[in-house]
C-alpha cells in the first residue's frame, strides 16, 4: 500500500490519523471552531462546506477559506461538501457540485478535497486532474446512511475508486445490526491486503463506534473525530478517541 504525504502527515502508515471536522455556519464560527481544532493535537481538518450558509456563493466560500485557514496554524486541511444523497447538510445541483470543487483546487489553499464517486465520471475525472496538477490529495467517498450493502459491493466500490486515481478511498456505511459492522470490519480486512492506496472504512451510528477505532488492526487510515458538533452519526469527541487509540497500543504505532 502507497502512503500519502500531506505536509508532515502520512496516511497510511503508524496508527490512523485523527480528523476534525468544522461545521461552522458563519465565517466566525469557522474561526472559533479552527482556533480550537488547532489546540486539540489532531492530525488534520475537514471543512464540511455543506454546513456553511452562504455555500452557494462562490466568492464568499473563497473569502471564509481565507479567513479562518490561518488560524489552523497549518494543518492540513481537507474540503468536502457533502451531497444531501449522501447525508450532507446542503441540497445543490450536480453542476454547482462540479463548479464547487473546482473552484476550491484552483484556489490551491486546501491540501486535500474529498470527491464522491456517485458523480458523472467524465466531471470527476476532470476534477481529479485539476486537483493532482495542482498539488491537492483527492479522497474519493462514499456514503450509504440506510443500510450497509454486500461485501462484494463494498469491494467493488473500492476497487472503482483507486481505478480513477484516488489518493485514498473511503466509504461509510449505516449498519442494521452488529453482524453489518462486522461484515464492514471484513471488508476491510481484505482491503489491509489488497490496497493500492490508504483505505478509510467506517460503520456509522453507535453500532458502528468500533469500526471508528481498530484501525490498527482493520487498516482503516484515518478516523474522525468531534471537537464539538458531531458531523456524522456515531462519531466521538477527539479526547476519547485518543484515550482508546492509546489503550488500545496505537500511541506509538
Amino acid at each position: 500500500m502507497e502512503q500519502v504525504k500531506v505536509k508532515q502527515m502520512e496516511i497510511g502508515s503508524g496508527k490512523p490519523k485523527i480528523c476534525v471536522p468544522l461545521v461552522g455556519k458563519t465565517i466566525a464560527d469557522l474561526k472559533r471552531e479552527a482556533k480550537q481544532a488547532a489546540s486539540l493535537g489532531i492530525d488534520f481538518v475537514e471543512w464540511r462546506a455543506d454546513y456553511f450558509a452562504k455555500v452557494m456563493d462562490l466568492e464568499t466560500v473563497k473569502w471564509a477559506l481565507r479567513e479562518f485557514k490561518p488560524f489552523l496554524e497549518g494543518l492540513p486541511l481537507l474540503f468536502t461538501f457533502r451531497t444531501k444523497a449522501e447525508g450532507g447538510e446542503t441540497e445543490i445541483s450536480e453542476e454547482f457540485y462540479f463548479e464547487l470543487n473546482q473552484a476550491i483546487i484552483r484556489t490551491r489553499e486546501v491540501d486535500l478535497i474529498d470527491l464522491e464517486l456517485f458523480h458523472e465520471e467524465r466531471h470527476l475525472n476532470r476534477l481529479i486532474s485539476e486537483a493532482h496538477q495542482a498539488g491537492i490529495k483527492v479522497v474519493m467517498s462514499s456514503h450509504d446512511f440506510e443500510k450497509t450493502p454486500l461485501k462484494n459491493e463494498l469491494l467493488k466500490r473500492f476497487k472503482r475508486m483507486e481505478a480513477l486515481d484516488a489518493d485514498i478511498t473511503k466509504i461509510a456505511v449505516m449498519p442494521q445490526d452488529g453482524t453489518d459492522t462486522l461484515a464492514l470490519l471484513d471488508t476491510a480486512a481484505v482491503m489491509n491486503e489488497e490496497a493500492k492506496v490508504p483505505f478509510i472504512a467506517i460503520a456509522m451510528g453507535e453500532l458502528g463506534v468500533l469500526s471508528r477505532l481498530s484501525g490498527r488492526f482493520s487498516g482503516s487510515a484515518v478516523t474522525y473525530a468531534a471537537a464539538e458538533e458531531n458531523s456524522a452519526p456515531g462519531q466521538i469527541s477527539v479526547a476519547t478517541t485518543k484515550q482508546i487509540l492509546d489503550a488500545l497500543g496505537e500511541k506509538d504505532a
